[in-house]
């Protein structure tokens, strides 16, 4: 438990700097704060009770810690994923119009490309599972709502003489002598016009949190003695595909239908065999908290043929500036050679985007 609440000061302590650090900086606060998406590297080691990826928009560097809750007690966390845009590291946009610009397809193609690695021990053999992961998430409707939402920004003349004021404060004069100063002047307006995008742009958030995405992934999983890659061997292969939408559902919902096709390595029969799985989730709430309730089906050829009927829900909170924790309790319904057997489920996740901590000090 000591380990727990060492591990737990260390990461918001750093959320704690960046905060400090993002209310000394008016460009820091236009980032898209939507919840980090759920790692293909960590899902495909099979830790987490959902068949369903989800699609969503998230910064250049994210990390995801799974298993804090074992269904009795809280404990240091047995799965850990990172997953990186390689090419948004340090190019993030600042503004409304670079996340237009950035919401071109062929762009998304390359910006919305992320790459994952996740590890997990096996508990019965001691082994470790490694995954490595690719992703593809797709914005179809976030460029038009960002410019019609652009579009209706009014930058009022009293909100703008407020920041101004502000400036002039800030820099040790009177707003009558930054009027009088041609220069002055120019960067009390520059400095007004970033505070309003800022505002707009953070009130912004809660309408688009649930646009429409399409997400494709996959992701290998190799297992080997130890951490260190010894006699390593192929496992299995994954691949997801997931849509949302919430454009119908105003701001307050948003539906998620998706499945997983896994192709799994049969040692003892030296063949491969296939898995699959379909489910559908629906959130309710806003960016900062949502509440969410999903059914699952899940076929493991690998088990003599077991299936898996689920229902889940769950609660998804935002934390601070870039942390996230999500828990959800579901029931679990198994059927295998004609007996069944019923469990209920429990999983606690702790996600963090820390690019933006990275470039405090690169």
């Amino acid at each position: 438990m000591k380990k727990l609440i060492i591990v737990l000061i260390m990461f918001f302590s750093t959320e704690f700097l960046y905060c400090e650090d993002s209310q000394n900086g008016i460009d820091s606060l236009l980032k898209l704060d939507f919840s980090v998406p759920d790692i293909p590297a960590l899902k495909a080691l099979g830790n987490e009770n959902s068949t369903i990826l989800r699609p969503t928009t998230s910064g250049e560097l994210g990390v995801q810690l799974s298993k804090f809750f074992d269904g009795s007690s809280l404990s240091l966390p047995s799965a850990f994923a990172i997953e990186v845009a390689p090419f948004l590291l340090g190019n993030q946009p600042d503004s409304i119009n670079g996340f237009i610009d950035r919401g071109k397809l062929c762009d998304q193609f390359k910006n919305n490309f992320r790459v994952s690695i996740g590890s997990l021990k096996d508990t019965i053999d001691n082994s470790t599972n490694i995954a490595i992961g690719f992703r593809w998430t797709f914005d179809i409707n976030l460029r038009d709502k960002l410019k019609k939402e652009n579009e209706r920004l009014e930058i009022t003349s009293d909100l703008n003489t407020q920041y101004e004021n502000e400036y002039a404060y800030s820099i040790g004069h009177t707003y009558s002598e930054v009027l009088k100063n041609d220069t002055l002047y120019k960067l009390a307006k520059k400095y007004a016009r970033k505070r309003l995008k800022a505002i707009a742009f953070n009130k912004l958030i809660d309408t688009i949190w649930n646009t429409d995405k399409l997400d494709i992934a996959f992701a290998g999983v190799f297992n080997s003695k130890d951490s260190t890659g010894i006699e390593t061997k192929f496992k299995s292969i994954n691949a997801w595909i997931t849509y949302s939408q919430g454009t119908c559902l105003g701001n307050w919902g948003q539906l998620l239908i998706g499945g997983n096709l896994r192709i799994v390595n049969n040692d003892l029969q030296d063949n491969q065999l296939f898995n699959y799985g379909i489910g559908v989730r629906f959130y309710v709430g806003a960016n900062k908290l949502k509440a969410f309730i999903e059914s699952g089906y899940d076929y493991d050829e690998l088990k003599s043929h077991r299936k898996y009927f689920q229902i889940n829900s769950g609660v998804e909170l935002n934390l601070s500036v870039k942390t996230w924790i999500v828990y959800n309790i579901g029931w679990e319904r198994e059927v295998q050679d004609g007996t069944n057997s019923s469990h209920f489920i429990t999983n606690l996740d702790f996600k963090y985007n820390i690019a933006e901590l990275i470039n405090l000090f690169i």
